[in-house]
């Protein structure tokens, strides 16, 4: 899943761990072959998936809630 959000969005490596609250090198683990790898916990895949649903579904949320989640009055 990760791959998937990294591709669908462009996000960096830096925005995936600022969005799953891990740092930098754990997000690049998880993008390692071999050794390295290191699959992501459930609780990052959840939040993943949390901010897919929010960007994919951002214009049907209601104002009241954008205001909630974002902090602005876009």
């Amino acid at each position: 899943a990760p791959a998937a959000f990294y591709a669908k969005w462009e996000v960096t490596h830096a925005q995936m761990a600022q969005i799953c609250g891990c740092s930098e090198s754990t997000v690049d683990r998880w993008f390692q072959r071999g050794k390295g790898y290191q699959a992501p916990e459930p609780i990052y895949l959840r939040r993943l998936a949390e901010i897919d649903f929010l960007w994919e579904h951002y214009e049907q949320l209601p104002l009241s809630l954008r205001r909630q989640v974002c902090g602005r009055d876009d």
